[in-house]
């Protein structure tokens, strides 16, 4: 995590790029989700998750919140947890503009309509804690909508589409439950193809490529 985009302040280095994919996207939400819950101010009436706190120093932290592909329903300790991660992504050809070239033919731009989901999971052994936890995310990614659109490039919509009810979750060693808030989004792709001599030389994200 520390070695792309691991503050807020370096989300802002993405806003060039033309595919948000699946890495960063879970990355900017990641990070979100991590503002959100180190600050107990932010719980308002849900002054009995005060103590659940994330925080940068392992050791310290009492709410652990971090990308998905980590997360093992085996391993699931005692300590509450937030996973956040992507669903599959769909793309779909664009009508118009799908593709430009320049008068040299040396590059080329092609553009696609991306759709996907973020999937927020919350997880304790009480049923309560996973819910005011996914409460918590539902209304802060909620409230936060257009201020994502600054942060995801070519963001088309962000819609908050599902607060799940707690389900217990199948083949933990303790009892526990999950709640998953489902933020639906789409945006824009796009590619650059640089070619050199009839072959191709690079392909870019980055819609102002050097070369």
């Amino acid at each position: 995590m520390e070695t792309l985009y691991s503050n807020l302040a370096k989300l802002s280095e993405a806003s060039h790029f033309g595919f948000v994919d699946p890495v960063l996207l879970r990355r900017i939400f990641v990070l979100f989700a991590r503002d959100l819950f180190s600050d107990p101010d932010n719980y308002a009436e849900y002054t009995s998750l005060r103590d659940l706190v994330y925080t940068d120093v392992k050791s310290s932290r009492t709410l652990d919140v971090d990308l998905d592909f980590i997360y093992d329903p085996e391993e699931i300790s005692k300590k509450p947890s937030v996973y956040v991660g992507t669903d599959d992504y769909a793309f779909k050809k664009q009508v118009i503009d799908n593709y430009n070239e320049t008068p040299s033919d040396s590059v080329t731009s092609v553009t696609a309509e991306t759709s996907t989901r973020v999937i927020i999971k919350h997880i304790s052994t009480e049923v309560d804690v996973s819910l005011m936890l996914a409460t918590l995310s539902t209304n802060y990614f909620t409230a936060i909508r257009p201020i994502m659109f600054k942060h995801i490039p070519h963001i088309l919509s962000y819609e908050t589409q599902m607060l799940s009810k707690p389900n217990l979750i199948e083949g933990s060693k303790i009892k526990a439950f999950q709640t998953n808030v489902t933020i639906g989004l789409a945006f824009n792709a796009a590619w650059t193809i640089i070619e050199e001599s009839h072959l191709i030389k690079s392909v870019h994200t980055d819609l102002n490529p050097t070369g």
